[in-house]
């Protein structure tokens, strides 16, 4: 006795077996994922800034908690580039251990850069 394939692969739902594909509301899975892929090219940028500027911050904080000397030029640069990036955060929660204001202080201003150029990106993408 042969066997037979089933009409549909498994992934297919057979509820939506008998529908055509038309327009966004037959799209399913497959049209979602093909409009997410759709992005313009300045919310890629805008992204891509947001990531620069918390990756600046970020690398200050490795720098100076692993004891990198300043007179090393590129954590002095890091460092130049990255308390104009902390805008009012420095200050902003008060702790006594120096490690954790730190992370605070430039933590929470790469956070910042990361959402706020992510929603700019929706906005304008």
């Amino acid at each position: 006795m042969p066997t037979t394939q089933p009409r549909h692969p498994t992934w297919w739902s057979a509820a939506t077996a008998g529908r055509r594909n038309t327009g966004a509301a037959g799209r399913g899975r497959l049209g979602i994922m093909a409009a997410k892929k759709g992005r313009s090219g300045i919310a890629t940028l805008i992204n891509g800034a947001g990531f620069l500027l918390a990756v600046i911050l970020v690398l200050h904080i490795v720098f100076v908690l692993f004891g990198l000397p300043s007179e090393n030029g590129l954590a002095d640069s890091v460092r130049g580039a990255a308390e104009p990036l902390a805008l009012f955060f420095p200050g902003l929660v008060k702790t006594t251990n120096a490690q954790l204001q730190l992370l605070l202080d430039y933590g929470l201003a790469a956070l910042f850069w990361v959402l706020v150029t992510s929603l700019l990106a929706r906005v304008f993408g």
